[in-house]
C-alpha cells in the first residue's frame, strides 16, 4: 500500500505503515550485501520516500485539526461575547464592529464585501451611496 492510497483519516493504518516500512527497512539492510548495490539502493530510497510521504501526511492531518480547533475555539469565543452583549445601543459601536468584522474590500463602484471572522463573507450592494 503506498502512502497516496492511505486514508487520510486512518492515524493508526499509517502509523503501523511506517512501522512496516522500517522494518523492511532493516530488513533490507540485513540482506543487502549480496544484492546490487544499485538495486538495494533504490529499495531503500523508495522506502525512504513513502515513510517520509506517510509523516509528512500524518503532519498536516495535525496541523488541520489543530486550526479547525482554534477556529471553533474563535467561533465559540465569539457566541459567547454576542450572547452576553446588550444591544439596546442607539448609536454605532466601534468595539463591537472590530469584534465582529474583520475586513471590508471595495469590490467595484456599487458592491464592498464585508469578511467577518472565521471566512464568513457578506457582498453589500450599495445604491446611491447607501447600503441595500
Amino acid at each position: 500500500m503506498r502512502a497516496t492510497e492511505l486514508d487520510g483519516d486512518d492515524e493508526i493504518d499509517a502509523t503501523q505503515r511506517v512501522t512496516e516500512l522500517q522494518d523492511a527497512m532493516m530488513k533490507l539492510i540485513k540482506e543487502g550485501v549480496g544484492e546490487d548495490a544499485v538495486q538495494r539502493d533504490a529499495k531503500f530510497k523508495a522506502l525512504a520516500d513513502e515513510i517520509k510521504a506517510l509523516r509528512d501526511r500524518q503532519r498536516a492531518k495535525s496541523s488541520e485539526q489543530a486550526g479547525a480547533e482554534n477556529r471553533r475555539s474563535q467561533l465559540n469565543e465569539m457566541i459567547t461575547v454576542l450572547e452576553d452583549y446588550d444591544y439596546s445601543l442607539d448609536e454605532y459601536n466601534d468595539g463591537l464592529v472590530r469584534l465582529m468584522v474583520e475586513q471590508i474590500r471595495v469590490l467595484d463602484s456599487d458592491k464592498v464585501l464585508v469578511s467577518f471572522g472565521l471566512g464568513v463573507e457578506y457582498i453589500c450592494e450599495l445604491r446611491d451611496g447607501a447600503a441595500k
